[in-house]
């Protein structure tokens, strides 16, 4: 059987719990699954991130000067936004391949930090009503791996208030 990286959660890690996703660089972006939002509504996007340093041969980190440069936002659904496009609800060049919203934010090595990012009425793209979250890391220094926790979208209500969406 050939093993074609590794499946990405790992045990013995998480921020509040026993899991959290693990990306070493298997991919060039790490994507979730597809939620519907109201795109009258603001939403906060919320994640918790901490880097991890390459190990010396002793076992122990080999350094703290790594991190991981990390794009973390919402991007819209490939099939809502071709929809869009096709019923000529959105021009197609403008748009495709951006960000609805985005932090761009270094993860320093071996604490965990949470990064936010807001989404007003006024950010969303006509036609749109379908998104996934999107981290798009980049290793620095001893870096070798971005350990990703508790991701929530929530629709903000008048007043402060949320509800967290499920996908």
């Amino acid at each position: 059987m050939q093993v074609l990286g590794e499946p990405g959660v790992r045990r013995g890690v998480g921020r509040g719990g026993e899991y959290a996703f693990c990306w070493r660089g298997q991919s060039g972006s790490v994507q979730s699954d597809v939620v519907t939002v109201d795109p009258l509504k603001a939403y906060e996007l919320t994640g918790w991130f901490k880097a991890e340093a390459s190990a010396s041969a002793n076992g122990q980190a080999s350094d703290a000067t790594g991190l991981v440069r990390v794009l973390f936002g919402l991007v819209p659904d490939k099939d809502a936004l071709q929809r869009a496009m096709a019923d000529g609800r959105l021009d197609a060049d403008p748009k495709r391949g951006k960000w609805l919203g985005l932090v761009a934010q270094d993860v320093p090595y071996g604490e965990w930090i949470e990064l936010k990012v807001w989404i007003h009425p006024e950010q969303w793209w006509r036609g749109i009503d379908r998104v996934r979250a999107m981290i798009s890391p980049k290793l620095a220094g001893s870096a070798k791996a971005l350990l990703i926790d508790d991701l929530a979208l929530r629709a903000v209500e008048e007043g402060g208030s949320t509800l967290e969406i499920k996908p």
